[in-house]
């Protein structure tokens, strides 16, 4: 047991420190648990990042999805999550709390069942259940490795999670560095074409890009491409010695593209 626990922990690390979507962190992390544990009980998991995803071990899977769809699924792993505390469902065939639910779970062939919640840094990020076909199915060392294998995956899910939304800020800022260089860019061509001030220019492309409906973003890389001519341009620029009709509106030297 010893042995298998430590490699199951070990896995468990691997899973949640690899580059792995993090939707797909629940499956992956109740189907190591399932196989860590003594007579593999199904292991299930809750995750309240963003849109609350669930994922089961393999026979766990097909349930945790379908309680997931209901408005009161999923109740023992609530109540986990609500209370912050374990909760203990030793026999559905005759639990009383939470209306149709144990009902449901009986059908599904389950009996009894452990939930703890997943915690870091104080935060509840999910919880994570085990499952067994037999009433009082888990005994105190089962809730205590349970206990153990949550609190260990609890610290390694906040730094996952964390690791990721750092990442998507990176990437965030990257493209939002990207568009503000296109941008520039932009403006400064309108500058030099037009002999106006950042202030105009800027206000050429904002005028395009609200008569347009288009980022401001796609406006500015759409003159810098037809003006460098690496590829066909949605706007057209009139070369301000020609004669032109503008638009109400538009500034004198820009029109829209037919």
């Amino acid at each position: 047991m010893t042995n298998r626990l430590a490699t199951g922990l070990s896995a468990l690390t691997s899973a949640l420190l690899s580059p792995e979507p993090v939707e797909d962190f629940p499956r992956n992390i109740a189907e190591i648990i399932s196989e860590m544990l003594p007579r593999r009980p199904l292991a299930g998991v809750v995750l309240l990042e963003g849109n609350t995803t669930v994922g089961g071990s393999r026979d766990a899977h097909a349930m945790l999805l379908d309680e997931a769809r209901r408005a009161d699924g999923m109740a023992a792993a609530r109540e986990a999550v609500r209370s912050r505390q374990p909760v203990s469902v030793t026999d559905l065939g005759t639990e009383q709390r939470w209306g149709a639910y144990p009902e449901r779970m009986v059908r599904h062939g389950i009996r009894s069942a452990e939930v703890c919640p997943l915690l870091s840094n104080d935060e509840v990020l999910g919880a994570l259940g085990l499952y067994s076909a037999r009433p009082h199915g888990f005994d105190d060392e089962g809730r205590r490795t349970l206990a153990l294998v949550a609190e260990h995956v609890g610290l390694l899910l906040g730094w996952a999670l964390t690791a990721a939304h750092q990442e998507q800020l990176t990437e965030q800022l990257r493209a939002a560095l990207n568009s503000r260089s296109v941008i520039d860019q932009a403006i400064g061509i309108l500058i030099g074409q037009h002999r106006c001030s950042r202030d105009e220019a800027f206000d050429m492309l904002r005028h395009i890009s609200n008569q347009r409906n288009v980022k401001l973003s796609r406006v500015a890389a759409q003159l810098v491409t037809a003006v460098s001519g690496t590829g066909s341009a949605a706007i057209h620029f009139d070369d301000p010695a020609a004669p032109r009709a503008a638009a109400p509106g538009w500034p004198a030297t820009i029109v829209p593209e037919n």
